[in-house]
C-alpha cells in the first residue's frame, strides 16, 4: 500500500466535505441517534469554513491512496504562544494501524517546528495510547477539562518542509536564498495571502537554503538554492516535494 502524504495548501468546499466524510466514517452510531446525519454533516463542515477563515496560521496535510483522501491532518499555529495545535486527525478505519497518522504528525511537527517549540493536542479517549506511543506527554492545564497532551518539537534538518505561512524571520531568511529578488513582503504576500504553494529545504544547521514557490496557474515554479551548496541535490530534494 503506497500512501502518500501531501500537503494542503488551500481548503476549500470540496476539502472540508472530503474531511467530513472521513471523519464521521468512524463516528458511532449514538451520534446519528442525536441528530439526523445531514443536521452533523452540515455541522461539520461549518466548522471546518469557521476555522480555516478564523485562524490564518493554519495547516493541513491529507493522506492519499490513488490520488483519493483516505485521513488528514489539521491544526494551527499561535507564534505569540510559540507553539501550535493538531486540531483534527481522522483516519479511515481500515486505513488504520498503517502508521499513515505518524506520519502526518511528523510532518505537521516539522513545519510547526520553524516557528515554535511545542505542539499540543486533546485526543480522543481511543488516540491516547498513540499519541504516548509517538512521545507526547499528558499535561494538566487550568484553561480545560479535557485531557491535553504536549510535545516539545524540533526545528526540522536535512529535509523539506511544506511552508503554510511564513513569519518574519522566514520570510527574511527565504528572501536571502532568492538572493533578494522577493523581498520580504513578497514572500509573505505570495504565502500568507495567496497561499502559493511552497516548500523549503532546511540543512543540517536548521537554516532554510532552498525553496519552491508555485502558483495555481500551472507555471513552472521558480527554484532557488543558496550559492555554495548542493544545488542538484536540493533542487531534486524541491522538485519531489512539489
Amino acid at each position: 500500500m503506497n500512501i502518500q502524504i501531501e500537503p494542503i495548501f488551500v481548503q476549500n468546499a470540496p476539502v472540508w466535505e472530503r474531511f467530513c466524510d472521513i471523519r464521521m466514517a468512524g463516528a458511532s452510531n449514538y451520534l446519528f441517534e442525536m441528530q439526523a446525519e445531514d443536521k452533523i454533516r452540515a455541522l461539520i463542515i461549518d466548522d471546518y469554513r469557521h476555522q480555516y477563515m478564523s485562524y490564518p496560521h493554519n495547516f493541513a496535510f491529507g493522506a492519499y491512496d490513488n490520488q483519493h483522501m483516505v485521513g488528514f491532518l489539521c491544526g494551527y499555529v499561535y507564534p505569540s504562544q510559540r507553539c501550535a495545535e493538531l486540531y483534527n486527525l481522522y483516519i479511515l478505519p481500515r486505513y488504520q494501524k498503517k502508521h499513515i497518522g505518524s506520519r502526518m504528525v511528523r510532518m505537521a511537527e516539522q513545519f510547526a517546528g520553524i516557528s515554535v517549540n511545542d505542539m499540543i493536542l486533546t485526543p480522543l479517549s481511543s488516540a491516547e495510547k498513540f499519541y504516548l506511543r509517538i512521545e507526547y506527554n499528558r499535561i494538566t492545564s487550568k484553561h480545560t477539562e479535557y485531557k491535553q497532551f504536549e510535545k516539545h518539537i524540533q526545528p526540522p534538518k536535512c529535509t523539506t518542509v511544506p511552508i503554510f505561512w511564513a513569519d518574519t524571520n522566514l520570510a527574511y531568511s527565504l528572501s536571502m536564498v532568492s538572493d533578494y529578488k522577493y523581498s520580504p513582503n513578497q514572500i509573505q504576500d505570495y504565502i500568507n495571502t495567496h497561499s502559493h504553494k511552497t516548500v523549503a529545504y532546511f540543512d543540517a544547521t536548521q537554516t532554510p537554503i532552498g525553496f519552491a514557490i508555485q502558483d495555481y496557474n500551472n507555471n513552472p515554479p521558480q527554484m532557488f538554492v543558496m550559492p555554495h551548496r548542493p544545488i542538484d541535490f536540493v533542487t531534486s530534494q524541491l522538485v519531489r516535494a512539489l
